[in-house]
């Protein structure tokens, strides 16, 4: 994932925000899976020629108690 930052650099704006889904591969982790896309979204500031990066992101996943084996479901922020 890009973030376009040229707003930024020809001093037009002092904030570029972005938001995306991202799909987590198939497989990445062993005992987890997403039944949903993490969402991404945040921005980037311009504040005295440092620019800072903010984000949030929000996933949904599941997974085995490794005590009961119950089947869980969770979402994180």
């Amino acid at each position: 994932m890009q973030i376009d930052v040229t707003p930024i650099l020809e001093a037009g704006t002092d904030k570029v925000g972005f938001s995306f889904d991202w799909e987590v591969p198939d497989g990445l982790y062993e005992d987890k899976s997403f039944p949903e896309p993490v969402h991404v979204a945040g921005n980037v500031v311009n504040r005295s020629g440092y620019m800072f990066l903010t984000l949030n992101a929000k996933v949904k996943y599941r997974t085995q108690c490794a005590r009961c084996l119950s089947e869980l479901e969770r979402e994180y922020t």
